[in-house]
């Protein structure tokens, strides 16, 4: 029924055969072009995964740096701190002062009060971002 007595193919059987060939060809891209996708997603998910690998590595890092600064600065801080203290003047020495002060050889008068110029240990504490709005 298809072909002719002489063995001539019909329209309807090449038309067959065109669909069948094209529907080979577009089978043949769209797994082409699955392959290739699949290719890049699964490149995609290495670079990623190296990349996050570097940053958490990087992280790490940058945390110990951030655990050995503040560890340097507590021991400073105390340090300044030991060394206020022991620069500051004492209780007796204060008490000395003000004897002077009222003695008739001073120039200075008894009621002008004792200053301390001396920084504290709150005064060398660094400043967070919250004191600094106050």
């Amino acid at each position: 029924m298809g072909k002719k007595a002489n063995g001539n193919a019909t329209s309807q059987d090449i038309k067959k055969l065109r669909n069948r060939l094209s529907q080979q060809a577009f089978r043949r891209r769209r797994d082409d072009l699955i392959r290739e996708l699949r290719e890049r997603a699964d490149n995609n998910h290495t670079n990623e995964s190296e990349a996050l690998g570097k940053l958490r590595r990087e992280n790490t890092a940058l945390r110990k740096q951030l655990a050995e600064a503040h560890a340097k600065l507590n021991s400073l801080l105390a340090g300044v701190e030991a060394l206020v203290l022991n620069t500051a003047p004492k209780h007796e020495d204060a008490n000395n002062e003000v004897s002077r002060a009222n003695s008739p050889d001073d120039n200075v008068s008894a009621s002008q009060p004792i200053v301390d110029d001396q920084p504290t240990s709150a005064d060398l504490r660094p400043i967070s971002q919250n004191d600094a709005s106050e």
